[in-house]
């Protein structure tokens, strides 16, 4: 329990602190706004069309894990199926009412949309069903899910903000709350001693403290008028990949069948 109640709680300061800078700051609203920008440079390689898959591709790992869940029962899991189908349930309902109801958004942004669009859906959802998928799956195909979920869920994120369909913000904080409901709804996973976990924490760490560098060049760039496209699409990219790295570092399962006893 107090392992769940940690992992949970610190995935939750992290997405309130996304969106307290983000959303309710002057700095942090102008970043936000400017992302929408940031990948300019797709339309003119003509990749546009290529970041507008998001709108299918996040069905893609809940499908995948909706059907993980319902043959779960044959291979005696069925607990493990519930808990799976009420983490992804948790999740769609928190995005939805957070987004609609709960977290008001007092900027919206020179040329954004005229509506609140944090957190992001679809990166929560997507990268939640990822991480059930590793909960379910056998042991020994855990890393290719992994590996290849964690890819698509950066893609969903980046995609999400290329295609103008959300915000720098949203995507982080999207992954973020993805993050606080696997690691509160899991029975638990295998920890591993921190010599093991040692180079993938440190690699997380120096990720998000890159992306915090780009973000301060970015806010200084756009502070003087000039162009912050670079840093603040090296920024979106690095904070994305750190928080869905994060995610399947501390919910996924390290080793072994998912949700076992913490």
């Amino acid at each position: 329990m107090r392992q769940r109640a940690v992992r949970a709680g610190g995935f939750a300061v992290a997405f309130l602190a996304v969106y307290g800078f983000f959303v309710l700051t002057p700095t942090g609203q102008l970043l936000d706004a400017a992302s929408l920008g940031a990948f300019t440079w797709a339309r003119e390689l003509g990749a546009l069309p290529l970041f507008h898959a998001r709108e299918v591709l996040p069905f893609v790992p809940i499908a995948v894990a909706c059907a993980a869940i319902a043959t779960a029962p044959m291979r005696g899991r069925t607990t493990d199926a519930v808990a799976g189908f009420g983490t992804l349930v948790v999740v769609f309902a928190l995005a939805t009412v957070l987004k609609r109801m709960v977290l008001p958004r007092p900027h919206l942004g020179d040329f954004a949309y005229p509506e609140n669009t944090f957190p992001s859906g679809h990166t929560a959802l997507a990268l939640a069903a990822i991480v059930v998928l590793a909960w379910l799956v056998p042991p020994r195909t855990m890393t290719a899910v992994l590996a290849a979920g964690g890819g698509l869920a950066v893609f969903i994120a980046i995609a999400s903000v290329a295609s103008f369909a959300h915000r720098g913000s949203d995507v982080v904080g999207g992954a973020l709350l993805a993050g606080a409901v696997t690691g509160g709804l899991s029975r638990g996973t295998r920890t591993t001693s921190w010599v093991r976990r040692r180079r993938p924490v440190i690699g997380l760490i120096a990720l998000s403290a890159t992306a915090v560098v780009a973000f301060a060049v970015s806010a200084i760039a756009l502070a003087a008028g000039a162009d912050a496209a670079l840093p603040l699409t090296t920024a979106l990219v690095l904070s994305s990949s750190a928080a869905v790295g994060a995610v399947l570092l501390v919910s996924a399962p390290s080793s072994a069948p998912a949700l076992v006893p913490a």
